[in-house]
């Protein structure tokens, strides 16, 4: 059975039946506001920093950062969003930052970013348009400092549960979040805001390849944290299962290197995918479309006994192993034809007979 990698298989971990990746959608609370193109600071051009730009002053740029901040504050405290004021506050500063550091441009082409959205929009600020409720004094003030130190991580972080979980945010993730935000070295959950707000209201305007790049370029400047820099190269969301083969193939390879011999067929076709896989950071992604990276197709009954064998080895010698847990494993020893169920057998019975387990260790053939 030939099993083609789509946009129903999900998961950083596993896969998952009947998930997708992310669809695109303009939610009014995901619309990121910005002043009217002429009101940019002149040489400031569309996906520049502001540190960038050239001759660019901040006292230049300050009128049409603070009306960033005013027209999303207005947008997102509006009855059709109704974010309270301290997280309307938060939101449009998060807003403004993803401005300053020229990761959204209102006038980009989508198919140049192939994708079919753009989540930036031109607005009028009117005059009488009051300042946030949140007053950025005292707490808020320690707050937009922190924000400021801490944005890059912000960034970096959901990029990377975009990359491996295949969306910005859904519930279930919040606690992964949190987890790994500590990983960063704070001492706190989450960074005064809730991760969907940031993942969702104040990030999700940032073009998926832009994100990538931002992260991808963060950590090879060693400019976010280690526990995001390590995570860089983490398999995204639809092959996850291609991963998990590798990292039990390459455990049991060392204990049971004669059991491995024995799945040859299943072990070149891995190493077919792997290479697919690897000509492109997002090919097999459930989102590849947003990077124009290309579908991999996975034979999974080719797969099958190679998966079953890692099982059945993961459970005798390391139950505790994660891996041997992971459902993206069991999903694939499914499809293990009779060979797989075989040598799984073998391994669970030479567990319990010497004879047998030196035998399996060290001298079994396709005879056994």
């Amino acid at each position: 059975m030939a099993l083609q990698l789509g946009n129903e298989d999900l998961n950083g971990e596993c896969f998952v039946i009947g998930a997708e990746g992310e669809v695109e959608t303009e939610e009014a609370s995901q619309i990121l506001w910005m002043p009217l193109d002429n009101a940019r600071p002149q040489n400031w051009a569309h996906g520049q920093s502001l540190a960038e730009a050239q001759g660019v002053t901040n006292a230049q740029a300050n009128p049409y950062l603070t009306s960033v901040l005013w027209l999303n504050y207005k947008a997102l405290i509006a009855p059709a969003i109704g974010r309270n004021p301290r997280d309307a506050f938060r939101i449009s500063y998060l807003r403004m930052l993803v401005v300053r550091e020229g990761l959204v441009d209102p006038n980009a082409i989508p198919n140049s970013h192939h994708a079919r959205y753009n989540l930036a929009r031109f607005a009028q600020q009117n005059q009488d348009d009051q300042p946030p409720a949140a007053n950025p004094d005292g707490a808020d003030a320690n707050w937009m400092r922190n924000a400021r130190l801490k944005f890059t991580n912000m960034v970096c972080i959901t990029a990377y549960f975009f990359r491996v979980r295949g969306h910005h945010f859904q519930d279930s993730f919040e606690d992964r979040f949190k987890g790994v935000w500590r990983k960063c070295l704070y001492n706190e959950d989450e960074p005064g805001l809730r991760w969907e707000f940031i993942a969702r209201d104040a990030l999700h305007a940032i073009f998926p390849d832009d994100l990538d790049d931002y992260w991808v370029t963060s950590a090879e400047n060693s400019a976010c944290a280690g526990a995001l820099v390590k995570r860089v190269e983490s398999a995204p969301a639809g092959v996850a299962g291609v991963a998990a083969l590798r990292r039990g193939l390459d455990d049991i390879t060392m204990i049971l290197p004669k059991v491995v011999e024995l799945v040859p067929d299943a072990i070149i076709h891995l190493k077919q995918v792997e290479d697919k896989i690897a000509a492109h950071r997002w090919n097999g992604s459930v989102n590849r479309r947003f990077y124009g990276a290309e579908v991999v197709r996975v034979d999974e009954s080719r797969l099958g006994s190679l998966a079953a064998v890692i099982i059945a080895a993961l459970e005798q010698f390391a139950g505790n192993n994660p891996l041997s847990r992971s459902n993206a494993l069991k999903r694939i020893a499914a499809n293990a034809p009779l060979t797989g169920a075989i040598i799984a057998r073998l391994i669970a019975t030479a567990v319990n007979d010497p004879k047998a387990s030196s035998a399996l260790l060290i001298d079994i053939n396709t005879s056994a």
